[in-house]
């Protein structure tokens, strides 16, 4: 019941986040004064992918008193923001990155003997997200506190090889902060750190379902914002 609850508090939390950017787009596409009026940007990052939890613990697998740990491996990201500016202190912007790495497989028998593997594994993050301006706009340095939406999409061998078909994209939200720093009359640095949660549990191809486990990965990356 537990897990179910938290899976419903994630969902409404979700579609909540949703509703609320897709009315600041809205809101941002309709007239606005000459002076509000701003290009948008593009933004190439580059940056870290630190998955905090891990996202299988079974028991008794093979045998009575085995275990099975399966995670995701820190790993380089990449990818890009598209955005811009819905008033002078809140900005919309859609996200998407890409990282690939390795899991960790770890089985330990029952007499507590490891064996230890790392299969291929990558995660695909797309979201929808407002950044809303911490003190004074226009400045050399801007901070920003970031939340949202996100859609993860997990993949890779590590899954492939415990024949998990079912589970592997999850709906959740995002909380982060951001910093812009000017380095130009147009161009800016952008240096972020964001916290991605949902929910995780897999299926495989006998039917099998894993326990919902709470899931939380830290990014952090650099960005050049370039205004188009």
């Amino acid at each position: 019941m537990r897990t179910d609850s938290w899976s419903a508090s994630l969902s409404r939390f979700a579609r909540a986040v949703t509703v609320g950017t897709g009315c600041l787009v809205c809101f941002a596409a309709g007239p606005q004064p000459l002076a509000a009026q701003k290009t948008t940007e593009f933004t190439p990052f580059i940056g870290m992918y630190f998955p905090m939890m891990d996202v299988l613990d079974e028991r008794d697998v093979v045998a009575a008193g085995d275990r099975r740990v399966v995670k995701h491996n820190r790993a380089v990201v990449f990818g890009g923001r598209v955005g811009g500016t819905v008033t002078d202190r809140v900005l919309f912007e859609a996200v998407f990155g890409y990282a690939s790495g390795k899991g960790e497989v770890v089985y330990t028998d029952p007499s507590n003997v490891e064996t230890r593997t790392e299969p291929g594994a990558s995660v695909i993050l797309a979201s929808p997200r407002v950044l809303l301006t911490l003190g004074r706009a226009g400045r050399a340095v801007t901070p920003y506190f970031v939340f949202g939406a996100t859609v993860l999409a997990h993949g890779g061998e590590v899954y492939e090889d415990l024949n998990i078909t079912d589970g592997t994209t999850d709906v959740g939200g995002l909380i982060g902060l951001s910093g812009r720093f000017k380095v130009g009359s147009t161009l800016s640095l952008r240096l972020d750190a964001e916290d991605y949660f949902y929910n995780a549990k897999f299926g495989n191809t006998s039917g099998a379902r894993s326990d919902t486990r709470w899931q939380h990965d830290i990014v952090i990356s650099l960005g050049v914002a370039i205004p188009f």
